[in-house]
């Protein structure tokens, strides 16, 4: 599993701050991605070597840029979330998530997938934080995807868990455009930025409904605090409002 030392590798380049090190990381999943047949994604049933290979680099992949937003280094998660699939063109993360969405079963989704992953690639996360640092992810990747306009977009994978996991972010780092996330997405984009809120916030709410209704736990029902919704809905601040 070439994957999973790469992977490793990163985690630790992530730990020490060796940028090129990381930067390496990402070349090489890369190039692991693209032994798959590039065609494999035209057909409703993936074939297995490439749902295989590419399902297991794309957890690698959310499991990494969700340790490096645990512990605050957008610009590596950037470097993630920006990348596109060597075989398709599209976003490898969005990619990675609709093959393992293929060939799941009925209790391996892909959150949990990725969520246990964190877990093996760093112990000393805890299950509530590697849940949390996964949603956060998921929700910057998706920012970082509607600035590059990458095909296909994205899904709102952190439906699967409350919206109350990522919404201190989007109040604390999303609101300010001087916080060290918003150095590295959709800077002076105020705009675009309450646009993709207001859309991954109704997709996650349409997924969960969904998931629901098929008899899933799915636990996403809709940004709840009044600082998020005066921000995303007229870009204000409700702290600053007087009375």
């Amino acid at each position: 599993m070439v994957y999973r030392s790469v992977a490793a590798i990163m985690v630790e380049a992530l730990r020490r701050r060796t940028d090129h090190v990381f930067s390496r990381g990402v070349i090489t999943l890369g190039e692991l991605w693209e032994i798959g047949n590039p065609d494999a994604m035209m057909f409703n049933v993936t074939p297995d070597f490439e749902a295989s290979l590419w399902e297991n680099l794309g957890i690698e992949l959310f499991a990494i840029g969700a340790l490096a937003v645990h512990w605050d280094l957008w610009a590596q998660a950037r470097e993630l979330a920006s990348h596109e699939s060597p075989t398709s063109g599209e976003g490898w993360l969005r990619q990675g998530q609709v093959v393992s969405a293929r060939t799941a079963g009925p209790t391996d989704s892909f959150p949990h997938l990725v969520v246990r992953e964190i877990g093996r690639l760093d112990t000393n996360v805890t299950g509530e934080e590697a849940r949390r640092a996964f949603a956060i992810f998921d929700l910057f990747s998706a920012l970082v995807i509607t600035e590059f306009g990458v095909k296909y977009g994205y899904y709102p994978n952190a439906a699967e868990f409350d919206a109350e996991l990522v919404e201190p972010f989007v109040i604390d780092q999303l609101r300010s455009a001087t916080s060290h996330a918003r150095a590295h997405v959709l800077v002076g984009d105020e705009e675009k930025l309450r646009e993709t809120l207001r859309d991954y916030d109704s997709k996650a709410r349409v997924a969960a409904a969904y998931a629901r209704r098929g008899g899933k736990d799915w636990k996403w029902r809709a940004f709840a605090d009044a600082r998020t919704w005066g921000f995303i809905n007229e870009g204000h601040m409700i702290e600053s409002w007087g009375g």
